[in-house]
């Protein structure tokens, strides 16, 4: 199965925040009172705001009641990029990586003598 564009971008985003925000998978556990969901939910119902009202521009977009952190961190843009950055929140990339290696390891076909066989998978 191909990723579609807005797929990848909320990948991408997610990367990003693990690399140059520092939000590592670490740091996002430290959040028990749910603040990312909160944070993602702002940021989807500011691109829905924005998509009927703003012409899809949130930049103007104030920082809303109930934002979980300093108002610094809230940095909205447009309707798309708000919608990228609400599903990168909600992605747990880490747990998603995990659950496929162990998927993987229970697999036949990417046993190594599988690989190594004939017609075999590759990496």
């Amino acid at each position: 199965m191909e990723l579609t564009k807005a797929e990848c971008d909320v990948l991408d985003e997610r990367r990003r925040q693990h690399e140059v925000e520092g939000w590592t998978p670490e740091h996002d556990d430290q959040h028990k009172n749910g603040e990312i969901p909160r944070a993602a939910g702002l940021y989807a119902i500011s691109a829905g705001f924005a998509s009927k009202y703003l012409e899809g521009e949130t930049k103007t977009c104030p920082v809303p009641d109930g934002w979980p952190w300093a108002d610094k961190w809230w940095k909205p843009a447009n309707a798309r990029r708000d919608l990228v950055k609400a599903g990168a929140l909600n992605l747990d990339l880490g747990g998603a990586i995990a659950e496929k290696l162990a998927y993987n390891a229970q697999r036949a076909d990417h046993k190594p003598e599988a690989r190594a066989a004939a017609g075999g998978k590759t990496y």
